[in-house]
């Protein structure tokens, strides 16, 4: 698997069920007022990553729809898009299994 694929895989694709289920976690387990607003706010630019790299997807598609050479600017436009969504759907697992761990931790 190369790092295009894993980016994909984790970002775009994986968000789809990370962004749901850390979201519930945060929800669910009351954490802090911090951990609550910062997990809101991480998958916010989850989201907005995950939007932008669909439109922008769909624009490279319009392109080699039409037999055109797709512009290398739009190539790194995605790559840069598809690595900042999977940043972020990496980032909010975490601070789901951490928040999750340490409520765990202070219920004993």
């Amino acid at each position: 698997m190369t790092a295009a694929e894993a980016s994909f895989l984790l970002g775009p694709v994986g968000a789809l069920l990370v962004v749901p289920t850390a979201m519930a976690t945060l929800v669910l387990a009351r954490p802090s007022r911090r951990a609550a607003w910062g997990g809101a706010a991480l998958a916010a630019v989850v989201a907005a990553c995950w939007l932008a790299y669909w439109v922008n997807w769909g624009w490279v598609f319009d392109y080699a729809d039409a037999l055109q050479p797709v512009p290398a600017s739009l190539e790194v436009r995605q790559t840069r898009l598809s690595v900042a969504t999977a940043v972020g759907t990496v980032g909010l697992a975490l601070a789901a299994g951490i928040t999750l761990a340490r409520t765990r931790a202070s219920a004993r």
